[in-house]
């Protein structure tokens, strides 16, 4: 971290929010208890290490709600920063994230002070597709990783026009390993839809979509350049910068990389951005939404 000019990093329980489904198919929750509990005491000793610089973020037994907010209490004191959570448990036969099914975790959440964190993959390949692409072509992993990297859009519309972010006014949402650049658009859209299909007459209590992105939902961003600097022009309170340390497309400078290092990359994304929105991006937002002093 400190060779690659990174203070503090968001620690994203990787593996399991992306198989945690698999696991659940087995059929074995006991085993699978265990298991979430092992991922969130390991986060939580790692990072005790340097408690300042190193921040975990907690998965959860996802398949019974009321397990899922004990887990909530027990990892807040050991100090979890937040809950990395699917954005498409229907997938799975589960209820949609905006369901009453979920308040329990959203009021235990919001009363702790913890974000709500979407990861792109979730339940996002079987063995075999992964198995697969392990073998596929760079042009192929282009294609395939650029638009599945926009996944999170659901996410956001899902949290800003299902009510979520209405009932939960306290509660942040956040989009991790998608970008930036595509917000604008996905805001004008909501926000044109919104008026355009009655939503507003259906829903005189609620403001417009982007009025809640702007007041409790954050993306986040590694690589881009020019559309980074027309985005934080217009939601510079909303964006926060990651290394996405150590995917393939992360920020990891190597032989097989164009990545620079993080700091580098990022004084370069925000080139004539001034000071004060530059500090918000990149450490301020963060600072606010993962409490970090």
């Amino acid at each position: 971290m400190d060779e690659y000019g990174i203070y503090a990093q968001v620690l994203y329980p990787n593996i399991m929010a992306f198989y945690l489904a698999a696991l659940f198919e087995l059929g074995q929750p006991e085993l699978l208890d265990e298991l979430v509990r092992a991922q969130n005491d390991f986060l939580s000793d790692f990072a005790s290490e340097n408690s300042r610089r190193l921040v975990p973020l907690m998965v959860l037994p996802y398949w019974d709600v009321e397990k899922s907010v004990k887990e909530i209490e027990r990892c807040a004191k050991r100090g979890h920063k937040g809950i990395v959570f699917g954005s498409n448990f229907d997938k799975i036969g589960l209820p949609k994230i905006w369901s009453e099914h979920w308040d329990p975790v959203y009021r235990a959440a919001q009363r702790l002070g913890l974000s709500i964190n979407f990861h792109v993959g979730f339940v996002e390949f079987s063995e075999a597709e992964l198995g697969n692409r392990l073998h596929t072509p760079g042009a192929e992993h282009a294609r395939m990783t650029s638009v599945g990297n926009l996944g999170n859009a659901r996410a956001v519309a899902d949290v800003i026009t299902m009510g979520l972010c209405h009932r939960y006014p306290e509660l942040n949402f956040v989009s991790v390993e998608s970008g930036v650049g595509w917000l604008p658009y996905l805001l004008e859209s909501l926000d044109w839809h919104w008026c355009n299909f009655g939503a507003r007459a259906e829903h005189p209590e609620m403001e417009l979509p982007s009025f809640y992105f702007h007041r409790q939902v954050y993306g986040s961003f590694w690589f881009e350049r020019e559309s980074l600097r027309r985005v934080v022009d217009l939601l510079q309170d909303n964006v926060m910068f990651e290394s996405d340390y150590p995917h393939p497309t992360s920020l990891s400078p190597g032989p097989a990389s164009v990545a620079e290092r993080p700091s580098v990359s990022a004084k370069k994304s925000l080139e004539g951005v001034p000071a004060d929105v530059a500090r918000k991006v990149l450490y301020d937002n963060a600072a606010r939404v993962y409490h970090l002093n």
